[in-house]
């Protein structure tokens, strides 16, 4: 295996290097609160990807069905701990996005995201605490 030897794989076609490593996903499925622990196990932190050519590495390397983002409903919307109020990726349907204050988001295999339970169980997607500045926080209010 080409990562575990510390070889890297480059997507060099983006402005700024991304490397493979800097995406990851959790070993085992956690619900969404317990998704910042398995993130933190693998020296990653749990959350959103922000810029395009984080979530294109993300779906490049996404084999599970699910993952968790760390994106949640809000009574203003949605958001993410990092900072992220408005997604650019399509919701997979209308009530998807319209979801109850309390919905956490998956990310599916086809590349829209679908509001689920925050208890439910998924693989967490983990990014690089490099790429972007990311805070901890408890989780949904």
């Amino acid at each position: 295996n080409d990562e575990s030897s510390g070889a890297h794989s480059v997507l060099n076609s983006f402005p700024s290097y991304i490397y493979s490593d800097d995406v990851d996903f959790s070993d085992d499925i956690v619900p969404w609160f317990g998704a910042f622990d398995a993130c933190a196990a693998k020296q990653r932190v749990f959350s959103f990807p922000a810029a395009s050519k984080h979530f294109r590495l993300v779906m490049l390397k996404m084999d599970k069905r699910t993952a968790w983002l760390e994106y949640y409903k809000a009574p203003w919307g949605w958001t993410g701990h990092s900072g992220i109020q408005k997604a650019t990726i399509a919701w997979e349907t209308p009530e998807d996005e319209n979801a109850t204050v309390g919905s956490c988001a998956v990310l599916k295999k086809n590349g829209k995201l679908s509001a689920r339970d925050c208890l439910e169980y998924h693989y967490a997607t983990c990014i690089n605490p490099n790429l972007f500045e990311s805070r901890r926080r408890r989780g949904p209010p």
